[in-house]
Formats: C-alpha cells, sequence, structure tokens
C-alpha cells in the first residue's frame, strides 16, 4: 500500500470509525486494533502494515538518532514478514512527532528539550560513553545555540524539524566516536573558550596544574616564556591571559595547530603578546639562553598504552601530539630533557607536563644530571603530571 494511501485510509477510520486505539507513553508507542481495523500507520517511522494482517505489537525507540534506515524498533508477531520499510519518503513528516489516534481524536507528540535528553542519555549510555548526560546535553544544546544551563529552563520547549535535523547529525557522528569538543568545534580551558579542530589536541584540566605553576613562578615580574608543542594554545593563552607582563612564544611543528593557536589568542585578546612560530623543538633559536620560564606538554603515549586508547582519543584526536616515541613514551620528553637548559637563564624554570607513572622512569634514568634542581607536581587526583626543573643560577 503506498504511503499516501495508508495515511488516508488510517485518517478516514480515525474519523469514521473510531475503532483505532492506540496510546503513546514516553516514547513507547502500543497500539490496541479492533477486529474492524488492523493496520497501523507510524508516519514518524515510515512503516505501513498490511491491513489484513493480525495485530501487532510494536516496541518503539525515537528515531531522530540513526534515522529511519536503521530500525528504530523490533517486531513481534508471526505477520513481520510482511511489513515494508517505506523509508523517509516525501510523505514521512521530518520533525518526528508521533501521530496517534486515541477513542477517535487524532493526536500529536512533539520532541521537548527533555524527552530528547532523556532518550540520547539512554542511547549514549547503551553504547558505553562515560558521560552519557553530559554530552547529551552539551551536543543539544549546541543544535539549539544556547548555554547548557539554558535546556534546564527550557524542558518543556519543542524543537523545531531544523532543530531536530541538526541535532541527529550531531547525534551519528558521537555514536561514531567523535569527541563532543570536536563536533562543537570549542572547548573550555582555564574559565577561556578555546576553539578546537582535529588538528590540535582537546585541552585537558590536569594541563591547569601545568598553568597554576607557571603562575606562581611567573609572578607579577616581566616574563619571556617559551611554549613547545603549544597545539591549541591553551597553555599560551592562558598564561598571557593571567599576567600582563607575560609574552609568549609559542611553537607548534603543525602548520595546521599553529593557526588554530593564533584564533584562539585573538579570541581572548591576547594575540598582541604571542608570537607563533612552526618549527621542531628548539631548532631555530641557537644556543642562546633566552627564556625566563619554558612550559611543554609533549606528547607522552606509549606505544602499548596507545593501543588501549579510547575510540575517541585514538581515532580522532592528532597522533603526532599524542604518541610519545618508544616502549615508555619518553622518546621526545628525553630530547627535550637533553636541550632545554640550553634555552633558559640561570634563574629561569622548566615545566613539562609527564603521563601516569612516568616520574618514577624519569628519576631512574632522565634526571641524575639535575639532583636537587627538580621536583614532581601533583595533579588532582594524586599522579606526579608536572616536572618543574630550576635553573641553575636558582
Amino acid at each position: 500500500m503506498r504511503v499516501g494511501l495508508a495515511r488516508e485510509a488510517l485518517n478516514y477510520d480515525c474519523r469514521q470509525r473510531h475503532d483505532l486505539r492506540a496510546v503513546c507513553v514516553a516514547g513507547n508507542v502500543k497500539p490496541a486494533l479492533t477486529k474492524r481495523t488492523k493496520a497501523l500507520f507510524l508516519p514518524a517511522f515510515g512503516f505501513t502494515v498490511n491491513r489484513n494482517l493480525a495485530p501487532v505489537s510494536f516496541q518503539c525507540c525515537p528515531s531522530f538518532a540513526m534515522g529511519s534506515r536503521e530500525a528504530p524498533f523490533r517486531l513481534h508477531n508471526r505477520a513481520k514478514s510482511s511489513i515494508e520499510s517505506v523509508g523517509r519518503g516525501r510523505h514521512a513528516p521530518s520533525d518526528m512527532r508521533f501521530q496517534t489516534s486515541v477513542q477517535g481524536k487524532c493526536m500529536e507528540e512533539q520532541w521537548t528539550v527533555l524527552k530528547v535528553l532523556q532518550w540520547t542519555k539512554e542511547y549514549f549510555k547503551g553504547r558505553g560513553f562515560e558521560q552519557p548526560r553530559a554530552d547529551a546535553e552539551v551536543l543539544l544544546a549546541h543544535a539549539l545555540g544556547m548555554e547548557r544551563v539554558q535546556l534546564y529552563l527550557n524542558y518543556d520547549k519543542p524543537l523545531s524539524p531544523e532543530e531536530l535535523a541538526r541535532f541527529r547529525g550531531f547525534v551519528r557522528r558521537r555514536a561514531a566516536y567523535e569527541p563532543p569538543q570536536y563536533i562543537t568545534g570549542k572547548k573550555e580551558f582555564w574559565s577561556l573558550d578555546f576553539e578546537v579542530t582535529p588538528a590540535v589536541l582537546i585541552p585537558r584540566p590536569e594541563t591547569e596544574v601545568l598553568v597554576e605553576k607557571a603562575l606562581e613562578i611567573a609572578g607579577n615580574k616581566p616574563s619571556l616564556v617559551l611554549d613547545l608543542g603549544a597545539g591549541s594554545g591553551a597553555i599560551a593563552v592562558a598564561l598571557a591571559h593571567e599576567r600582563s607582563g607575560i609574552r609568549v612564544i609559542a611553537v607548534d611543528k603543525s602548520w595546521p595547530a599553529i593557526e588554530v593557536a593564533r584564533k584562539n589568542a585573538m579570541r581572548n585578546g591576547v594575540a598582541e603578546r604571542i608570537s607563533f612560530v612552526v618549527m621542531d623543538l628548539f631548532e631555530a633559536f641557537g644556543t642562546g639562553a633566552l627564556f625566563d620560564l619554558i612550559v611543554s606538554n609533549p606528547p607522552y603515549v606509549s606505544d602499548a598504552e596507545f593501543l588501549d586508547l579510547a575510540p575517541e582519543i585514538a581515532n580522532y584526536e592528532p597522533l603526532s601530539a599524542l604518541r610519545g616515541g618508544g616502549k615508555q613514551g619518553l622518546a621526545l620528553i628525553g630530547k627535550i630533557l637533553q636541550r632545554f637548559h640550553h634555552h633558559l637563564k640561570p634563574e629561569g624554570s622548566f615545566l613539562m607536563e609527564i603521563g601516569l607513572g612516568q616520574a618514577e622512569i624519569l628519576e631512574e634514568g632522565f634526571l641524575s644530571d639535575l639532583a636537587g634542581r627538580y621536583e614532581f607536581i601533583e595533579d588532582y587526583s594524586g599522579v606526579k603530571r608536572v616536572l618543574h626543573v630550576r635553573g641553575k643560577g636558582v
């Protein structure tokens, strides 16, 4: 039966016979069909049922997330093979409304902010995401062009067809394990807004420990800072934003990353005090002692750890910003430790973020020449997260 004919026939029954009764509760449609009417047409899902079949029991879930190409419900009866999917053609409404008839009166139920959040939370939970509710809120707020807190004030707001379509696209991407930060294109760090793209590592909260220590060291005195492996510019921008006396040279070997960092400096009003350079580590600096402070959040994931990373990280974030090289992930860190003292003033300081368990390895094989001049700073989880080395004159 054609979609249009099925809809027309069902609407006729709703108006004339009053013999189709359905109940739509919390996303579950349970039809109760009389002997005279043995059919149900669900335009929200784009399915038709032969009117001559025995009653069918449906278990429905909202189709806004994955679209009608992935069957949104399961069928339970001997007539399952007679049901035809007609896809989401021109007759299927795009606003994902449930359309049912209760005691002969045609009714509609729209997707509200609360209902969309509830369904998406459960869907993401089923996918194994660690923060399903937070992910749902971030993506829905982005789709609606509002802040997350505004969602709580608009629980009863119905979503328009355009908003649902936009949100559906975000859910598809997240279901493929794309990080929410790349979907929205932004991430908060140090209470500042940063643009993030797949060209840069997503800033992590533990890196704020490094920023805190750097600000403590710099105080209010003028300081020239080198940021090695700047990425999104999170460290450089946070330092310049907090201290007007700080000037930063931000270095990264990735041109796309430097472009993102430059935009973030402009976004946060500190572009005039940060210079961006595309190069690998210290290669253009010669051997002069230039900097009051050197900071770095280098790649430090080992080869073995990389195999166990969540797909959100391993499949989307830039490998060059993740893998530190070698069995222990310390190949690049070793190069930095060999050379940083050539570019640090005697009274200066060097700060570098490291990974879980790497502090002990560094103490055993990399820091013997720095005895008495270094310390490890723990993050909020008690992990030794930042290596601090004082200059020779301190």
